[in-house]
């Protein structure tokens, strides 16, 4: 299996959980997170929260993947419009 990029779309516990799971299963490099601003320039296990969903466009272009990482929220909206945003900038996810 070759290794790809994967940007984490999300900063918070979930993306802790789901950085374990990309880790264990060796498929993916984890090139970093997105997260809030209060966030941005912090580390998640040592993986980089490099931007905002605002640098999203900007920040897919150096990773062929991306994952939605952001956990329980009371509605889905959130991750919907991350993988919609991630689907029309060509991203696989």
């Amino acid at each position: 299996m070759s290794r790809n990029s994967i940007l984490l779309l999300g900063a918070g516990g979930h993306a802790r959980a789901c950085i374990d799971v990309l880790e264990l299963q060796g498929q993916f490099l984890i090139g970093g997170l997105l997260g809030l601003a209060a966030e941005v320039g912090t580390r998640v296990l040592g993986y980089p929260v490099l931007g905002t969903d605002a640098e999203l466009p900007a920040v897919l272009q150096e990773h062929g993947y991306a994952l939605v990482t952001v956990g329980q929220i009371k509605t889905p909206a959130q991750r919907v419009r991350l993988f919609e945003l991630a689907c029309a900038h060509g991203c696989a996810l």
